[in-house]
């Protein structure tokens, strides 16, 4: 009988094709295109990268620097192939050099050896987040930028989306902060340290992100819709 009377299709749903947005010309564009290559360019410099090197290599010299100034401050001659073994685990966490390994080869540098154990055992996954914190921030920052000056939005309502959107941030922060969890607390200092750099609560649209081609590839700018899932996610119910 359910089915007699369609009762069993409670709603139905429309599958429609994606929405195309309106990005006009920032009025400051030449200055604000200056801004962020400046940015960018200042990031490449630290470790003399070119237009098309990656992230990847970024992280990669990171690591090798790192290691080369505990040689330098522990010994001296250590081999290349050791050298590069270790910015792989650490980097890359490729785990195929194994500590037994390690301390076979650094046996002859025990000082260096302590403080590679010392090294090994911390958070990397933590020290690639710190690590990659520049580009995130500038990533974050000019897709905040972009969305701001964009029009067009799907939602019915976009300002009532975004008083939303507010709310329901609010609410997750007083929810973290009364529930006494350290983790939790930790995780949102540094969501809102992000939220605050790339425009706070000025930089919230309607929408979690703006979907583009560029070069046959599809990138995605989030802006503020990072930092703001990632507390709101933290509510306990």
């Amino acid at each position: 009988m359910i089915k007699q009377v369609n009762q069993n299709i409670q709603k139905h749903y429309k599958i429609g094709k994606p929405n195309f947005l309106t990005v006009p010309k920032h009025q400051d564009f030449d200055k604000k295109k200056q801004y962020f290559v400046n940015k960018l360019s200042k990031l490449q410099r630290e470790y003399k990268l070119k237009d098309n090197d990656t992230l990847a290599l970024y992280h990669q010299r990171f690591w090798e620097d790192f290691v080369k100034q505990g040689e330098g401050f522990y010994t001296s001659g250590i081999p290349k192939k050791i050298q590069k073994n270790l910015v792989k685990r650490w980097a890359f966490f490729d785990k195929s050099y194994k500590i037994a390994t390690i301390k076979k080869d650094l046996k002859k540098f025990p000082a260096f050896l302590e403080w590679v154990l010392g090294v090994d055992a911390e958070d990397h996954a933590a020290i690639v987040k710190e690590n990659m914190k520049p580009f995130e921030k500038l990533f974050f920052e000019l897709g905040a930028e972009i969305m701001k000056n964009v029009s067009g939005w799907l939602a019915a309502s976009p300002d009532s989306t975004v008083k939303r959107v507010k709310k329901q941030l609010d609410a997750s922060i007083q929810n973290v902060r009364s529930g006494g969890d350290l983790k939790k607390l930790n995780t949102l200092k540094l969501q809102l340290d992000k939220l605050k750099k790339i425009g706070g609560l000025d930089s919230i649209v309607p929408s979690e992100g703006v979907v583009f081609k560029y070069n046959g590839k599809t990138f995605k700018f989030t802006g503020a819709f990072a930092p703001i899932n990632q507390i709101t996610g933290l509510m306990t119910f």
